[in-house]
């Protein structure tokens, strides 16, 4: 009726003002102040309840049909539910690829919401609410229903509501609903949001557009305007009655897109369409809600006087200048304790460079005690590291000193990266003498907000679990009888991740008895090396003792081996024994140095013997026969045994006496002598 008034007065209108002109010619009063040209900005809303965390994850049919309804509708704002935020992502990313720059924000709502949301370590199947906007974007802010309560942190359950401020012609609240789909509990839910916005409904603008599950009419009394039959403040777009409208889901109506009274002209229209199917084989829907379209009038002279300046009960309007643009950059997923390139971008039409500043949010699973860091905070290219791992929402704001800061986030996303256990004492094949202390240094290199917990297996029957202290995993150990003990450290972090380091030790006991073992075995192929075809029978020969009166700490004796029929034929000659073990249970290995005929150089030999309890024996013996390992290196390649043998005929065991796998003999015998 307004407008039509306003037509109809247009020449009352003319005919006065120019006789108030003929009388300002006479008597010159003081000019009246001009009032403002009242804003109307034609705004498009699509809104789609996608289903997508119980349907389809990542860039999959809802994405691209969602895709191809915002190229064909070409809306300034979409608000999606359920949609898990992989396919936020995806969409976004899609968006840009046709060149349609959106900003967006994702509330979460549920985590691994239907389990079938998957993404970076769990945290990427978030579910929940997102908003895309052409225009640039302020304050996000996310709520959600604790029972019928409003709660801004999120409670168990996975029902909520997400809201940005959009800048256009006027900053519009824009807010992404879903309520619970109990009658009773979505109609004290939608109370509760009407109530949530009650104190400034009528200074701002305000669109909200969601699955409010709410079939009934009267469910939804207290958003409708009281012309409507409600007791609230709202238009509902397209439709001026509740119940009126097209079913967006199955028969009944369940989503709605609001706009106050106060900002929004009434001539709104509006329509459901049709999500279609889109899957691959055409027989299943992209969601079991239809879209639902609309578009509005945003003015501030909703009041109908004409003018601008506010809308139905002041605000005022918004300047003339344009909020910055901003970029904040794709979404980015590094393991933890490493850094991230952040790269945004922003473009403001005054042609001055608004200043910017990144800033962070960790998520809800994040650990208390992290913390982040940016090299360049003020800079549009930054790098970002964190103390833990989790979801970070990382936001970039630009602020051109006129309008509200606005602002674009990113999520990146660390993962756990495993710790590393660096052993630093004791040295591989160290010697201790029975019965002394050996000190195991671990030191943990992860991210600093881990906490660890260290366990150690001695190899002699016993370990130990216990906290990390002061980034390590340092233990100390005693080691009561002769042997090649594999010492093996884990560590794990608080989210799982594992290391793990070994280090072999060797423990002699000067008092435990001696060795003398000679004989011959088999040689396989490819025990030596120079010659890897060959094989025959090898010789040994093995004299090692400890006299404790003398030196307890240096065994006498000497070792030979040689292959019949080839050059090679070692010797350790006398004095060059450096230790010597004897167990319990008829096992024994010495080291030492040697030559070898006819060759340059040192040699290193571990010789390994097993003394069978076949042989005679009834105590301190193996069961089975006697067996004999040989293995002999170049001091070139280091003091201890590795990949890099002359001879070894057992070549793919272990070098840990319980694993070396010594070779049943052709002939001789091995024989260890008890203590006297």
């Amino acid at each position: 009726m307004r407008h039509k008034f306003r037509r109809l007065s247009a020449f009352v209108s003319a005919v006065i003002a120019a006789l108030l002109f003929s009388a300002a010619l006479t008597s010159s009063p003081a000019a009246a102040e001009p009032q403002p040209e009242p804003i109307r900005q034609n705004l498009k809303i699509l809104h789609w309840n996608m289903a997508g965390a119980a349907r389809n994850d990542g860039d999959g049919p809802p994405v691209d049909r969602l895709v191809e309804k915002i190229r064909e509708l070409d809306p300034d704002i979409v608000t999606i539910n359920e949609v898990c935020h992989s396919q936020a992502t995806f969409l976004r990313d899609e968006l840009r690829d046709s060149g349609i720059q959106m900003s967006w924000h994702f509330g979460r709502a549920s985590n691994n919401w239907f389990n079938t949301c998957n993404g970076l370590f769990g945290a990427d199947a978030w579910a929940g609410n997102a908003i895309f906007t052409k225009a640039p974007v302020g304050e996000a802010k996310d709520f959600w229903f604790s029972g019928n309560d409003i709660v801004e942190e999120r409670s168990n359950e996975t029902r909520g509501f997400t809201c940005l401020t959009a800048y256009f012609a006027l900053p519009v609240r824009t807010c992404s609903v879903h309520t619970d789909p109990n009658d009773d509990n979505a109609r004290a839910q939608t109370a509760a949001i009407a109530a949530k916005f009650a104190a400034d409904i009528d200074q701002r603008p305000y669109l909200l557009a969601g699955d409010f599950n709410a079939a009934p009419a009267t469910h939804l009394q207290s958003m409708y305007v009281p012309e409507a039959g409600g007791g609230g403040k709202f238009y509902e777009v397209g439709w001026q009655q509740p119940g009126m409208g097209e079913a967006t889901h199955g028969e009944g109506k369940l989503d709605f897109i609001f706009a106050n009274k106060a900002w929004f002209d009434p001539a709104m229209t509006g329509r459901a369409i049709d999500g279609g199917t889109c899957s691959s084989n055409g027989g299943e829907d992209c969601s079991d809600h239809k879209m639902l379209y609309g578009e509005v009038v945003l003015t501030d002279d909703a009041d109908g006087d004409g003018t601008g300046g506010g809308g139905g009960g002041g605000g005022g309007g918004w300047p003339s200048d344009v909020p910055p643009r901003v970029n904040a950059g794709p979404n980015v997923s590094a393991d933890e304790g490493g850094t991230v390139t952040l790269t945004g971008s922003v473009s403001d039409d005054s042609g001055t460079a608004p200043t910017v500043s990144w800033s962070y949010a960790a998520g809800p699973e994040v650990d208390p005690g992290t913390t982040c860091d940016f090299s360049a905070p003020n800079s549009l290219e930054t790098t970002f590291s964190c103390t833990d791992d989790g979801a970070f929402t990382v936001r970039l704001t630009a602020d051109d000193g006129v309008n509200p800061p606005v602002n674009d986030s990113v999520m990146v996303f660390l993962r756990n990266a495993p710790p590393r256990l660096i052993l630093t004492g004791p040295d591989p094949w160290q010697t201790f003498r029975a019965g002394t202390a050996v000190n195991l240094g671990a030191a943990i290199a992860d991210a600093p907000n881990d906490r660890h917990t260290c366990q150690v297996t001695w190899d002699d029957g016993s370990e130990d679990s216990y906290p990390a202290s002061s980034g390590t995993c340092d233990r100390t150990h005693t080691f009561a009888k002769p042997g090649m003990y594999t010492i093996n450290a884990t560590v794990t972090d608080d989210d799982g991740g594992t290391a793990s380091s070994e280090v072999m030790v060797i423990v002699y006991d000067p008092h435990a008895g001696f060795t003398n073992a000679d004989g011959s075995l088999t040689s396989p192929a490819g025990a030596w090396t120079p010659s890897p075809t060959t094989s025959g029978e090898s010789w040994f020969h093995l004299t090692a003792k400890y006299y404790p009166a003398n030196n307890p700490d240096a065994p006498v004796g000497t070792a030979k081996t040689w292959l019949a029929g080839t050059d090679f034929r070692f010797d350790a000659g006398d004095g060059n024994l450096e230790w010597l073990v004897v167990t319990p249970d008829g096992k024994t290995a010495a080291k030492g140095t040697g030559t070898l005929q006819g060759k340059p150089g040192r040699y290193g030999f571990v010789f390994y013997g097993y003394d069978g309890c076949d042989n005679g024996t009834t105590q301190g013996c193996r069961p089975g026969p006697d067996r004999f390992r040989m293995v002999v290196w170049s001091l070139d390649t280091g003091p201890n045994p590795g990949t890099d043998r002359i001879y070894d005929n057992a070549p793919t065991a272990d070098y840990d006496l319980d694993q070396a796998e010594p070779q049943q003999l052709r002939s001789g015998i091995v024989t260890i002598h008890p203590p006297t």
